[in-house]
This record gives structure tokens, sequence and C-alpha cells, in this order.
């Protein structure tokens, strides 16, 4: 969003190869929202998306810059379901030490269960 509160349609292209990184804002939150059109064999018209600014550009690429956005967004994906994952883990082991110290504490009764 710019600062008077547009939401941009721009012929500003975001920067190939790094189609992820939005020109915009230069965070790396730009997604495909919808392929437009066949130009060619290898070529297509598409619209992209930054899901942080929301500038949205439509334009051609080909293949292999359209198949290198495809793997960064899986990269992504990965990293944030390991982020995820790490997360869950020290939830888990936070909530073992929380019910050792109950049971240390004599917070939790053989009644209780």
């Amino acid at each position: 969003m710019h600062h008077d509160g547009r939401h941009p349609t721009s012929a500003a292209p975001f920067a190939a190869p790094d189609l992820h990184v939005c020109r915009g804002c230069r965070w790396t939150f730009v997604v495909p929202v919808a392929m437009i059109d066949v130009l060619g064999p290898d070529r297509y018209l598409v619209e992209l998306q930054c899901t942080n600014c929301g500038l949205t550009v439509v334009e051609p690429h080909d293949d292999q810059v359209l198949e290198a956005l495809d793997r960064e967004l899986d990269r992504q994906v990965a990293d944030m379901r390991a982020a995820l994952e790490v997360w869950e883990v020290t939830r888990q082991a936070e909530e073992v030490d929380a019910f050792a110290q109950a049971l240390q504490d004599d917070h939790i009764l053989p009644e209780d269960f």
C-alpha cells in the first residue's frame, strides 16, 4: 500500500529473475495470482501480487523465470514448516517443564487423574 492508501497496479515490474522480491516494498511476499494468457511455447502473461504492500503487476515471463519463482516459493514454504516444527517442539518442552514443576510443587494430585 502506498503512503496515500492506494493499492497500486503498476507497469513497474518485479525484478526478474527474483520475482519473489517486490519492487515496491522490497519484501519477499510476491505470489502468482493468475496466468492470464499463453504468449508462446515458453512464455506466459502472469499476474503477480505482493501480499505485503498490494502491488500488482501483469507481465510476460518465460518458463525459466516462473520455475525459479516456484522453487523459491517452495523453499519459503519449507522454511515456514521448519519454523513451525521448532515452535511446536519448544511449546511441547515448555508444557512438559510446566507439568513437571506442577508435580514438584504438589499442584497435581492422584485424584486429578
